[in-house]
């Protein structure tokens, strides 16, 4: 429901401008972000619904207005772009004053430092993958056969997980999991580009 919602709810502003679109998912996101702070019931209910529920559905909405704005953004060249994710992480700083980061409550924070990250991850990518002189095929090795390799994740991350439950566990546990989880998809990956094969429905 939250996918579908907030796809709705981008196809109302996709032809707008990239400007407007970036102002309208910060509008969006500050209503909701405030709704939830004024009237506690309204963030319980988004804490207790499957993904935000309903109400959760306008900040997941948010967030991919923002994304449609940010890489619309990066296809207009570096130059654009690199202010524009300066400018959303110092707003996505500034969030935190308004909500912590929480996933639970689609938080305002949580939505503009995913997207932050987001970006910033986009462009290193693509740097690695296209625009440095020692480009790297693991993109084009992950994206023979997403379906599958998400798949595996979703097993390694369960497997990861099953000896702690949902107990907290220290960073450099879930750094170093993260990266040899990493580590083996990719080499999975690699190894299906190495026999040529795909997997697809």
């Amino acid at each position: 429901m939250a996918i579908g919602a907030a796809g709705l709810l981008t196809l109302l502003v996709i032809q707008l401008p990239a400007v407007a679109r970036a102002a309208i998912g910060c509008g969006v996101l500050l209503a909701y972000q405030l709704a939830c702070n004024f009237a506690p019931a309204l963030g319980d209910m988004v804490f207790e619904g499957d993904h935000g529920g309903f109400i959760g559905a306008l900040s997941w909405g948010a967030m991919l207005i923002l994304a449609t704005a940010v890489i619309d953004f990066y296809n207009r060249g570096v130059k654009p772009f690199l202010p524009g994710v300066g400018a959303l992480s110092l707003l996505a700083a500034a969030s935190l004053l308004l909500a912590p980061v929480s996933k639970h409550r689609v938080s305002a924070s949580y939505v503009l430092i995913s997207v932050a990250i987001c970006a910033a991850l986009y462009f290193a990518i693509d740097l690695v993958s296209k625009r440095l002189p020692f480009q790297s095929d693991v993109v084009i090795w992950w994206g023979e056969n997403p379906l599958l390799l998400y798949i595996l994740h979703l097993m390694l991350v369960g497997l990861a997980r099953a000896p702690f439950g949902f107990a907290e566990k220290p960073l450099l546990h879930g750094l170093l999991t993260t990266a040899a989880m990493l580590t083996g998809i990719s080499l999975v990956a690699w190894a299906l580009h190495r026999k040529e094969l795909r997997f697809s429905l």
